[in-house]
């Protein structure tokens, strides 16, 4: 399929309403552009909420989240080795 849009002088442009419709955009959503040899290819940008659970078949078998209070601990940990307080 090829179409067309136009570029304002303030660099913006439509996206044509059969290419929102094919790839599913609404209003707010981010698109990406990667730039190889000349041409430019635009996609959906992938939402931020995608990645959940990326990881979970890379950790170990029963791993969990340090609680806050884990966090709490190490973190005053390394500040106390970093600023030579152990």
């Amino acid at each position: 399929m090829k179409t067309r849009a136009t570029l304002t002088s303030k660099g913006q442009t439509t996206i044509p309403k059969t290419v929102r419709r094919l790839l599913g955009l609404r209003a707010g959503d981010t698109l990406e552009f990667e730039v190889q040899r000349g041409r430019v290819e635009v996609r959906p940008a992938k939402p931020k909420g995608i990645s959940a659970g990326i990881l979970k078949n890379e950790l170990p078998q029963g791993w969990r989240p340090p609680t806050v209070a884990e966090m709490d601990a190490g973190m005053l940990r390394y500040f106390a080795h970093k600023h030579g307080r152990a």
